[in-house]
C-alpha cells in the first residue's frame, strides 16, 4: 500500500505542497508535534507590484506548546491587515473577485487555534481547485511508517527545498509577471498566487509541476 506524504500543516502552502499533495491524492498531516516559531505554519509568500511579500499570523507562544495547541493572537487586527494584503496584490487577478468573500469568511472567523484556522484554508483552496484530497492526521508523534516519505522538515524555511526538489517550477500567468509586465515569473509563492491567478486550472499547474517528478 502507498503511503500520503507525511507533512506538517502550513498556512496556505507553496505550489510545491500542493503539488505533492495533489500528486499523491492526500497527506498525512503531524498532528502531534511541538510548535516552531518563524516556519510556514505561520507564514506564506504572495507576490505585489514590489516583489515578493511574506505575511504571516500571528499566535499566542508557551514553553513546549504543541501545533494542535497554538492559540492565533487577536491583540492586533492582523485579519483586516491579512484580507487588505491580499486585496492590494490580487484584486486586478481574475478570480480573486470570486474568492474574497470566501477566504474573508475564514479569516474574521476568528479561530481560537492556528491549526484550524490552516485547515479551512486548505479546504477551500482544494475545493476551489477540484480536488478531491485524502487528508488525515497522525495518530502519535513519532517517525514516518516504513515507505512513507517524511516531509515535515519542510515547514521550515531552510528546508522547502526538501519538498521543491519533487517538483519543478511551472510557468503561469501572474498579474505582476508576465506576460502583463517585464518581470520574471516568480516560483514558490504561495498557493493563493496561484489560485487567484489560475482559479480552477491551478490543478492543471500542480500536475505539470509533478509529471515524471514525484
Amino acid at each position: 500500500m502507498r503511503h500520503s506524504p507525511l507533512l506538517n500543516l502550513p498556512f496556505a502552502g507553496d505550489t510545491a505542497t500542493w503539488a505533492v499533495m495533489a500528486q499523491a491524492g492526500g497527506a498525512t498531516m503531524e498532528a502531534h508535534g511541538p510548535y516552531q516559531r518563524r516556519t510556514a505554519r505561520t507564514r506564506t509568500t504572495i507576490l505585489t507590484q514590489s516583489g515578493p511579500l511574506d505575511i504571516s499570523i500571528p499566535i499566542r507562544t508557551a514553553h513546549g506548546q504543541k501545533y494542535r495547541d497554538t492559540r492565533l493572537n487577536y491583540d492586533t487586527d492582523w485579519d483586516r491587515q491579512l484580507m487588505y494584503a491580499l486585496k492590494t496584490a490580487y484584486n486586478s487577478t481574475p478570480y480573486f473577485e470570486y474568492l474574497e468573500q470566501d477566504f474573508g469568511d475564514i479569516v474574521r472567523r476568528r479561530h481560537e487555534f492556528l491549526w484550524d484556522f490552516n485547515c479551512e484554508i486548505m479546504r477551500l483552496i482544494a475545493n476551489v481547485m477540484g480536488l478531491e484530497l485524502d487528508i488525515k492526521e497522525t495518530e502519535a508523534f513519532g517517525p514516518a511508517e516504513e515507505g512513507q516519505m517524511d516531509l515535515r522538515i519542510g515547514i521550515e524555511t531552510k528546508y522547502a527545498g526538501r519538498i521543491r526538489e519533487l517538483c519543478r517550477p511551472v510557468a503561469y500567468t501572474q498579474i505582476f509577471g508576465p506576460p502583463y509586465t517585464e518581470r520574471p515569473f516568480t516560483p514558490w509563492l504561495s498557493v493563493m498566487d496561484l489560485l487567484f491567478n489560475m482559479g480552477p486550472e491551478s490543478r492543471l499547474v500542480l500536475k505539470e509541476m509533478t509529471t515524471a517528478r514525484c
